[in-house]
């Protein structure tokens, strides 16, 4: 009696073990049947950018960053000061190999998304002037560059992207620029 007792104990784990790896199968079938959950207001394209074209200063590198909306990451090892051009021309921000700082007063800067003003000097009182604050430790900054930004590609429906640019300014080279395309692939 002992032992068919025991024999009923085994058989009800076994019986217990193969119950529970039925209903685990039984289920992922059920979820996989009936497919993935619904999402809403999934845009039907991405936007993302590309680089065709760097200055050729020494110690400057650049590349874009993939994110929902494309942001930009600037990195200065070099030993001139190198200023990067705001969208009306300005003076937007300035790269050492130390550190990054930003004109306040540049309207790019004043208009970036999540910006806060940095110690309370932020407005400029003329046109042209230049309040330099640092905004990084280091000599890498990146940031959501409005010349990056898809939206009129978006709604343009335009095929082959749009052309970016974004000039850079130092002693030894004189003005040239970052370039690139934004364009618009399908969200699958």
């Amino acid at each position: 009696m002992t032992k068919s007792f025991r024999n009923d104990k085994r058989s009800m784990k076994h019986l217990s073990a193969l119950w529970l790896c039925v209903m685990t199968l039984s289920a992922s079938g059920l979820a996989g049947a009936h497919g993935a959950p619904e999402a809403e207001n999934i845009p039907s394209q991405r936007i993302t950018a590309s680089i065709d074209g760097k200055p050729e200063i020494d110690g400057f590198s650049t590349m874009i960053i993939d994110a929902p909306r494309p942001a930009i990451l600037v990195t200065y090892r070099g030993d001139e000061t190198t200023m990067i051009q705001g969208t009306e021309g300005e003076p937007f921000l300035l790269f050492t190999s130390q550190r990054v700082m930003a004109n306040a007063h540049s309207r790019s800067w004043q208009k970036l998304a999540g910006h806060q003003p940095i110690n309370g000097k932020d407005q400029g009182e003329g046109p042209g002037e230049i309040n330099w604050v640092e905004v990084s430790g280091s000599g890498s900054y990146g940031w959501l560059d409005p010349r990056l930004n898809g939206e009129l590609l978006r709604h343009s429906g335009d095929s082959n992207g749009m052309a970016w640019s974004i000039p850079v300014i130092n002693a030894s080279t004189g003005t040239t620029a970052v370039t690139g395309r934004i364009t618009s692939i399908p969200v699958q």
